[in-house]
């Protein structure tokens, strides 16, 4: 779930009230929306049962008004389950800061997921209940996106995973699959590079493990490198994201893993993989390195016993992904020049 401010709240009743009143792009999907709602819910008046209950007709007045009354509670439950699904990882201060072709996104992806989407069970309309407002991000930790309705489309694409990943090509055949949705405003097509950074920083709150050592964004920009290095090139198209990361997913959990691990390793680690011409055992190799340079008796501080403890615990962190690392690199035909090196510098790290 996520956690709002009364700034944020009293931010999103201005910009919805404003948006209900002046701006017909909002306001025309959204009708739509809330009857699609009401729709499928297959909620009908209770005549019978707003003449017969005294209780009802008393806090109403007359007959009319309780049958309005069943009208608002229908109509505000649907209303209260599209907001919900709308500001789903704070997708509405998304549209409410975004510029038009975000905005133009929003709308359309909006419109979109309404009508293929059941997530936020259309069918179980509650009057006076309480709505929750879903977070999708990792580690149970809400996030605010950065593209529209991005859970929506790792969704769909997630759910084609299987049919593509066996393929010669699976990011050729991701892509192939998801076309075949027939996308509009681009979502299928190439994308510059900042539009589709956006849904990689959301992709990276809703798949990699939240880390107290970077942000969002610096997890974001690894994995954006080990993508493009995977494909040999920058990612364009939003499939090609999911599709390369299912490939190196094991390397970017490792990466990460480091630097949770040794956390004054975060900068180098960092500029390693941000400078790296190819990924592979050479880059694993320069990492550990550099936890090993962090590590080193040499580069600590230490003035008490404490002091010590802590070293000792990110040594035991990270341990079993610098011994994972190299004794993959041991098992190569070809083993990467400074395996040697590295591996006498960490047993004498262990002794």
């Amino acid at each position: 779930l996520h956690e709002r401010t009364n700034e944020d709240v009293k931010e999103q009743i201005g910009f919805l009230l404003n948006s209900l009143k002046t701006d017909p792009q909002f306001i025309d999907p959204v009708s739509d929306a809330v009857k699609e709602i009401v729709g499928r819910s297959g909620k009908k008046l209770e005549l019978m049962q707003a003449a017969k209950k005294e209780e009802d007709l008393a806090l109403a007045g007359t007959f009319q008004a309780a049958l309005h009354r069943q009208i608002l509670d229908t109509l505000s439950s649907a209303f209260a389950l599209l907001l919900s699904h709308m500001d789903r990882n704070t997708g509405l201060f998304l549209l409410s800061k975004a510029g038009s072709k975000v905005r133009d996104i929003w709308l359309y992806l909006f419109g979109r997921s309404v009508n293929d989407l059941g997530g936020f069970q259309l069918m179980s309309i509650k009057e006076g209940g309480a709505v929750e407002v879903l977070s999708d991000g990792s580690s149970s930790q809400s996030f605010r996106s950065r593209f529209p309705f991005s859970f929506f489309l790792a969704r769909i694409l997630t759910e084609a995973r299987s049919l593509t990943q066996d393929s010669q090509n699976p990011a050729k055949s991701l892509q192939s699959q998801f076309s075949l949705l027939n996308w509009e405003f681009g979502i299928a097509d190439k994308m510059d590079k900042a539009t589709l950074f956006r849904y990689a920083y959301d992709f990276t709150a809703m798949n990699c493990a939240f880390s107290q050592n970077m942000d969002r964004v610096q997890q974001a920009q690894i994995l954006w490198k080990i993508v493009s290095l995977a494909k040999g090139s920058e990612p364009t198209l939003i499939s090609e994201i999911h599709a390369y990361y299912w490939q190196t997913e094991t390397t970017i959990t490792a990466y990460f893993g480091l630097i949770d691990a040794v956390p004054p390793c975060l900068a180098s680690i960092k500029g390693s993989v941000l400078a790296a011409e190819s990924m592979g055992a050479d880059l694993d190799m320069t990492l550990v390195g550099h936890v090993i340079a962090g590590l080193a008796p040499s580069a600590q501080e230490w003035k008490e016993v404490q002091d010590y403890g802590d070293w000792m615990t990110k040594f035991e962190d990270v341990r079993p992904i610098v011994e994972g690392l190299l004794a993959i690199c041991g098992r190569l035909s070809e083993p990467p020049s400074a395996l040697e090196e590295v591996s006498n510098s960490w047993e004498k790290l262990l002794f």
